[in-house]
């Protein structure tokens, strides 16, 4: 499927409610707060997507990548990793990718780590 005209960007702090309207109706539990930087693709005006950076004891980790349903398998997963990737600078990231962002995550070359690997909490 090709990509949607869409926009890649970091959400500005009065969107965090839509942020939250579009992870409910994606069904993420989840929510975005303004410590947390939050990056979103939009689509003809509407967030389509989101994923947010978010600093948990000194440790930068990737949560929330969520999509609407009609908007999956075209590639805006990819595209907001990259953005995400290129915001980092020089700092370490993790993900604890579940469930079919498991396949997501080592599609695109982002290796899993065990228990040791990654820091604790």
């Amino acid at each position: 499927m090709q990509i949607p005209t869409t926009l890649i960007r970091q959400a500005r702090q009065d969107e965090l409610p839509a942020v939250a309207a579009m992870y409910e109706q994606a069904g993420y539990k989840g929510t975005a707060s303004p410590s947390d930087m939050v990056i979103v693709a939009v689509h003809d005006g509407r967030i389509i997507a989101a994923v947010r950076l978010c600093d948990e004891f000194g440790t930068t980790v990737l949560r929330g990548m969520y999509m609407l349903r009609k908007f999956q398998r075209c590639g805006i997963g990819s595209e907001l990793l990259r953005f995400a990737e290129a915001s980092l600078t020089l700092r370490a990231c993790y993900c604890i990718p579940i469930g079919i962002s498991r396949r997501f995550t080592v599609s695109l070359g982002l290796n899993g780590s065990t228990n040791r690997a990654h820091p604790a909490s």
